[in-house]
């Protein structure tokens, strides 16, 4: 449930950065492919740098997966 609440704050045009920063925190440590697919298809459609830095940070930062 948590990447779907997460989801629903980046989709927020409203949304505090703070909000934002936390959501894509929460979801670069979640590796699943919905979330991987998820974070793609929003940059796709994303035209701020700064959200779209936030995004690929978190894509980044999925592509490695953490030890023991």
């Amino acid at each position: 449930k948590a990447v779907e609440a997460c989801f629903q704050v980046l989709d927020d045009g409203e949304s505090i950065a703070t909000s934002r920063a936390g959501a894509l925190r929460v979801l670069q440590s979640i590796h699943d492919r919905a979330v991987t697919e998820g974070l793609i298809a929003r940059l796709a459609q994303d035209t701020d740098a700064d959200h779209r830095a936030g995004l690929i940070t978190a894509l980044c930062r999925l592509h490695f997966v953490d030890g023991p």
